[in-house]
């Protein structure tokens, strides 16, 4: 009992078992034999008082196991000297330069009851790195579920249930869900996520496809509407010859940044800082083709500051603001609106929502919000809307089909999406030359629709349509032939859309890109 082995302190490692099948510690550790059972439950009494947490598994593990033959021998072989001790152990790593048991506890050459408490106190001390940032309240919830957790697994391990059998453990899951949660309310945790997701590579969405489509003339003027961090821009770039040029529009600061820094390197790049609703009136040259990436830029997705994500490890301000520095944040908003107008506003792009589930949901968030004061983060708001899925019929698209239209509605409305795409299509058309060409690509339903009813009113009729119907009637189905634009649009392909191997790259990259030509009527 001098050369006493303390038991290893709790752990979140993976439970081995000997040959016999005897729990050896947390699985960090080889078996080695276990102390007597009065000499381990003298130790739990030590210990009580400081690991009451814990205490438990220590109570647990103070009757030796009838189950296992393989703990019996062991303990049977420690006694009776059958088998080398402690020091023997330490005599023979020592001169193989092997660590010995101990050193899995983080302790040098300490014995005894004093010893085994250092070891445990201080691995009880062993910590999340965010604890510093919880209350009082968090830190005490944090030990209380990891106490449970551990409890569970030693419960699961001794009923003789495999890592991948415990992983599936509902209650073990429920408690590992709670304690995810815990972490990612801590500002380091934030801060590394916000870091990996600026590391993360920004792959541009059909780039290759785009550019392929959109320059027919190396010594063109070109003009991106949507700069972003630069891919097609870069791209476009590659493709012209030194005469020809590039304008790029971003309403994002951070975007234009990156943008000027581009303009110092290319002469042939122009970076402009307004929305690209205003192009017709921008640029006064004739253009022989327009980028259009629609949509939030993977950047502003990552950045949680400006609450695009919807995804509870990105959790920021309500904010949903291309320019941060213009208008009102969604939080701000959503306290200045009626639930009338807020359902006009989430019926204007959740096509698949019918009446009245915008009127339903427009009252219920706003009565919440009445109710427990203004929506501060996106994850308070999305989990406000999560409480209406039940209302859907499909329970396997409910928050697809939900919480993000919804946020995007929001969005779209804050930045005037629709009007600007509106007056962007109409002035691009005017100022491109007769064959210029306009790619668009398009991520959301009402980007689509918006796009294809544009299309619609200014498309020419086929021969076979043209042959088939009155010249009245086709006036009518083809507002293009009455207007007094001068011009007609023609689809040059047909929708493209990325591949199975860009999809499987990038999961961001789902999209359909239009190619539109400028036709003389």
């Amino acid at each position: 009992e001098s050369d006493l082995t303390p038991p290893a302190a709790p752990s979140f490692g993976t439970t081995k078992s000997d040959p016999e099948g005897a729990p050896c510690g947390n699985g960090n550790e080889k078996a080695v034999a276990p102390p007597s059972a009065s000499a381990r439950w003298d130790l739990q009494n030590t210990l009580c008082a400081k690991l009451a947490c814990c205490s438990f598994l220590f109570a647990a593990s103070s009757t030796p196991s009838t189950s296992s033959s393989g703990a019996r021998k062991a303990e049977a072989e420690a006694t009776s000297g059958g088998s080398k001790g402690k020091a023997g152990t330490k005599e023979a790593n020592a001169s193989t330069n092997k660590p010995t048991d101990d050193t899995n506890l983080d302790t040098n050459d300490v014995d005894g009851v004093d010893g085994a408490t250092e070891i445990l106190e201080k691995n009880s001390k062993v910590k999340s790195e965010y604890l510093e940032e919880w209350t009082d309240e968090q830190c005490a919830l944090y030990e209380a579920l990891k106490a449970k957790l551990m409890a569970r697994k030693l419960e699961l391990s001794t009923q003789g249930m495999s890592l991948q059998q415990q992983k599936k453990d509902p209650q073990s899951v429920a408690w590992n869900n709670e304690i995810s949660a815990l972490h990612r309310l801590g500002k380091k945790h934030a801060a590394q996520v916000e870091l990996r997701c600026r590391k993360r590579v920004h792959l541009p969405v059909l780039l290759l496809e785009s550019v392929d489509h959109l320059v027919t003339d190396p010594k063109g003027k070109y003009v991106d509407c949507t700069f972003g961090r630069g891919g097609h821009t870069r791209a476009i770039l590659s493709v012209l010859s030194s005469e020809g040029s590039l304008q790029a529009f971003d309403v994002d600061p951070s975007a234009v940044s990156v943008g000027k820094a581009l303009e110092q390197e290319d002469h042939r790049f122009e970076i402009l800082h307004h929305p690209f609703g205003v192009i017709e009136d921008v640029v006064q040259e004739s253009l022989d083709g327009v980028l259009m990436d629609l949509g939030v830029s993977s950047p502003q997705l990552d950045d949680r500051s400006r609450g695009f994500s919807i995804k509870g490890k990105k959790d920021g301000p309500l904010d949903l603001r291309m320019n941060q520095q213009v208008g009102l944040p969604a939080s701000k908003w959503l306290e200045t609106i009626t639930a009338k107008e807020f359902a006009w506003v989430i019926a204007s792009t959740c096509y698949r929502l019918e009446t009245p589930l915008p009127e339903r949901l427009a009252e219920g968030v706003l009565a919440r919000q009445q109710r427990d004061g203004p929506f501060e983060t996106t994850k308070q708001l999305v989990a406000t809307i999560e409480e209406f899925a039940e209302e859907l019929s499909d329970p396997s698209q409910k928050r697809e089909m939900l919480v993000h239209p919804f946020f995007v509605s929001i969005r779209v409305f804050l930045n005037r999406e629709m009007q600007q795409l509106d007056a962007a299509l109409q002035g691009i058309f005017r100022r491109l030359k007769m064959h210029g060409r306009c790619v668009i690509i398009c991520f959301n339903r009402w980007e689509m629709a918006a796009l294809r009813s544009f299309i619609r009113e200014n498309e020419l009729p086929t021969e076979e349509s043209r042959n088939a119907l009155p010249t009245d009637q086709l006036v009518k189905l083809y507002p293009a032939l009455s207007n007094n634009k001068g011009f007609a649009i023609r689809q040059v392909v047909r929708p493209v859309r990325p591949t199975a191997e860009e999809l499987k790259t990038n999961q961001r990259s789902k999209s359909l890109m239009f190619v539109l030509e400028k036709i003389s009527r």
